[in-house]
């Protein structure tokens, strides 16, 4: 029944070797098997009903490129997963209840038409996920380096996006449409936000720097480090923080009172007596 359903393969030899210890390895093999799966796409194709909706109770699993999943209903979780490699995939009037988590996919996109999603994790490197429609997406967790697109859109779109720790120093994250908040925790982030495209909140809990022609409401900077050249109507760094904004250089003092100074072209090079404290 355990071989049946998948949960266990046996070794090469056609054994389960019953009398042996288990691993850690395999047991984090058996309980990931065991999970539901109600569904597992992995063929190029359309599946879904033309009308109306089908429910699916469980756990979905798109696995190849080229799947467009089209008015369904899924109680569990979706899994974009890695043999979907570089290719594309979409999602039309798809709700998911759970979360969905995005492994594979390619600068050629994953397309969300008109879905409804509570929370996405991205953790394949490049991928560009498109909104359009009356998309929403509650929360973005980033934990690599990924395009995020907003494109004819009537829905809330990607509200709130979280970079996570784990995304590599430098791995590029563009953000384009509008963004209610964005979160960021990556060290060395490097963040763009292009022509036209906007955030509500930026928070900088560690080192990043944001570029683009784009705007930012309200900087909220936590750490030091931070570099950010779009541009932005109010900027607030903690206490001893400072941040380079455009030209200039703002600095919080122990009690959160700022000071503004121009960034010195040419750098550093020592120089002649006078406080370096800016007044």
């Amino acid at each position: 029944a355990v071989a049946a359903k998948g949960y266990m393969k046996g070794y090469p030899d056609q054994t389960f070797q019953a009398a042996k210890s288990i691993t850690r390895a395999e047991a984090v093999v058996t309980l990931d098997n065991s999970v539901m799966i109600a569904a597992t796409y992995d063929e190029a194709g359309t599946y879904g009903h033309e009308t109306g909706t089908a429910t699916i109770e469980g756990n979905v699993v798109i696995s190849a490129p080229g799947v467009i999943l089209q008015n369904t209903l899924i109680t569990g979780n979706l899994l974009l997963a890695e043999g979907i490699g570089n290719g594309d995939a979409t999602l039309k009037n798809v709700t998911v209840k759970g979360n969905t988590t995005v492994r594979g996919g390619g600068a050629h996109s994953v397309y969300l038409e008109d879905c409804t999603l509570p929370s996405i994790t991205i953790s394949h490197e490049g991928v560009r996920v498109v909104a359009s429609g009356s998309t929403t997406v509650n929360v973005v967790t980033l934990e690599s380096g990924a395009t995020l697109v907003e494109m004819t859109i009537t829905g809330e779109g990607f509200e709130t996006v979280v970079i996570s720790q784990v995304v590599p120093a430098n791995a590029p994250i563009i953000l384009t449409g509008n963004f209610t908040a964005v979160e960021v925790n990556a060290a060395n982030a490097n963040i763009q936000i292009p022509s036209g495209s906007q955030v509500g909140t930026l928070t900088l809990n560690a080192a990043a720097t944001v570029t683009g022609q784009g705007t930012i409401g309200t900087a909220v900077v936590n750490a030091n480090g931070c570099t950010i050249t779009a541009t932005t109507t109010n900027v607030t760094p903690a206490p001893n923080v400072s941040v380079t904004v455009g030209n200039n250089v703002i600095t919080a003092d122990e009690t959160g009172k700022t000071t503004t100074t121009p960034v010195t072209p040419g750098g550093g090079g020592g120089g002649g007596g006078g406080s370096s404290t800016p007044t």
